[in-house]
């Protein structure tokens, strides 16, 4: 059962870590199919097209929207534990509530977006303004996961360093 459990967290690791350079990607080519949008499509970054920079997001995108459900899907007891749990726990998962929500809205203005097909709307404008709020919302996520936040043990201690607790007793 413990070989089991250990395999399927290497998985779920493996599919994080994979995650993060799809979705890197996804933003990148976002933020440079904006890029290339503005002022005439006929602007170059770092030698690349609008076209190019377009089909390098959809298909990071398409990427990105399955390695997420996979992440969603892994944790979908962690969902259904929102459901029955009480306000204090919905309130300490705001910040993943928020992102779900924040990327649902994302996937949405992207596919009705791509699908109009209509250069320079402002359902694009939104789809962007809303993948730059679900960068930053991603950084934190991550960064509140990482088993040694910066230098920081899980107990909040410096490394080496007493704590004030530590010197007063």
């Amino acid at each position: 059962m413990k070989a089991m459990k250990t395999m399927q967290s290497k998985k779920q690791m493996m599919s994080d870590i994979l995650l993060i350079f799809i979705f890197t990607a996804s933003s990148v080519s976002g933020i440079n199919l904006h890029l290339t949008a503005k002022n005439g499509m006929d602007r170059l970054v770092w030698g690349l097209g609008h076209d190019t920079w377009q089909t390098l997001h959809v298909v990071s995108a398409i990427l990105t929207l399955i390695l997420i459900s996979i992440h969603i899907y892994q944790h979908k007891n962690w969902y259904k534990s929102l459901i029955k749990s009480s306000k204090t726990k919905r309130k300490r998962s705001k910040g993943t509530i928020a992102l779900t929500v924040i990327f649902a809205l994302v996937v949405l203005t992207g596919l009705i977006d791509w699908i109009g097909n209509v250069p320079n709307s402002p359902l694009g404008l939104i789809h962007n303004k809303l993948g730059q709020i679900m960068i930053l919302f991603v950084i934190v996520h991550i960064y509140n996961r990482l088993p040694n936040k910066a230098g920081f043990r899980k107990n909040k201690e410096l490394k080496g360093i007493a704590t004030k607790d530590q010197l007063n007793s």
